[in-house]
């Protein structure tokens, strides 16, 4: 019987960190944060990770000219 019940999604606990990190995305709008923004806040690399992989947030790699240079970040 329990095969034909529907799977209910899972519920998720998320940490006061996750939390603080979600809602500096969500007022950043679409054009979201630079890594480094979010580095500077105090997050790591794997919690803001995690959130990706969780689905509650994205990121993309962009390439940015500074002065003559071009360099590579992560927009989450």
């Amino acid at each position: 019987m329990r095969a034909l019940q529907p799977q209910l999604p899972r519920e998720r606990h998320l940490r006061a960190e996750q939390r603080r990190a979600l809602e500096i995305l969500a007022a950043a709008g679409l054009h979201g944060c630079a890594g480094a923004t979010l580095l500077g806040h105090g997050f790591r690399i794997d919690m803001l990770a995690d959130l990706v992989g969780d689905g509650l947030a994205t990121a993309r790699r962009e390439t940015i000219r500074v002065d003559k240079r071009k360099i590579t970040i992560a927009r989450i």
